[in-house]
């Protein structure tokens, strides 16, 4: 009977710890990232640039730059205003995702479209 009553008590507070709202215990604020997507310099002009934001979150934060959801490049560490050259695109839409992780493990992304010309 004690194997039970050891089992039932248990359960009853897994199930109350289940129930229970999840506070915050970290009061920095979390990663966000911004991205914008613009036209490269003069001595570029079809060039694509991407201009990446940072904020909150704790250094050093690794940024990683994806298009079409293939890793394309990663930095460690990245600043907090970053300015990236594009590859070569093909004609047509293609999705840009950038993503960061803290020092702490938290993560942010961002992601555009964009449109590349023929």
């Amino acid at each position: 009977m004690q194997g039970r009553t050891i089992v039932r008590r248990h359960t009853e507070t897994t199930q109350e710890m289940l129930l229970a709202p999840r506070r915050s215990t970290s009061k920095s604020p979390g990663l966000r990232v911004f991205l914008t997507v613009g036209i490269g310099p003069l001595s570029a002009p079809r060039a694509r640039v991407a201009l990446v934001k940072l904020a909150g979150g704790v250094a050093p934060v690794r940024l990683s730059l994806y298009v079409n959801g293939d890793l394309i490049e990663s930095w460690m560490p990245a600043h907090e205003t970053c300015e990236l050259l594009l590859p070569a695109l093909l004609p047509g839409r293609h999705a840009l995702t950038v993503r960061a992780v803290d020092a702490r493990g938290r993560w942010g992304g961002a992601s555009a479209i964009v449109q590349a010309a023929v």
